[in-house]
């Protein structure tokens, strides 16, 4: 039982930590460019309860997919400041490690309080 509130306190932790309120100069020129398309096309849909309605949410989300896959990788893989709406044909092209390292990153911005 200890155990397991252990290991659930260091996942909340590192949660939190992988979240925290970054300065954006944590990021390249490219790098924020792509998080800003991506934020953008996050909050294309208009539906106040959409996962991403909330800025912070899809801030967060853009920043933690793009520092942990990349901003070259996502470029090999098609997606650019002018084209992250190519990113049904880009998952396409992730290997499994990648897609769950997307899907980690993404849910762990989502419910947040920012």
């Amino acid at each position: 039982m200890l155990k397991r509130l252990f290991c659930l306190l260091v996942a909340v932790t590192l949660l939190a930590v992988a979240c925290g309120d970054d300065a954006t100069g944590d990021f390249t020129e490219e790098e924020q460019a792509v998080i800003d398309a991506f934020v953008a096309d996050l909050q294309v849909d208009d539906d106040p309860s959409s996962t991403f309605a909330v800025e912070a949410t899809a801030r967060c989300s853009a920043e933690e997919s793009v520092k942990e896959i990349g901003a070259a990788r996502l470029s090999e893989l098609g997606i650019t400041p002018d084209d992250v709406v190519g990113s049904d044909r880009a998952m396409a092209l992730m290997i499994e490690e990648e897609l769950q390292t997307l899907a980690d990153a993404m849910l762990g911005c989502v419910g947040r309080d920012f």
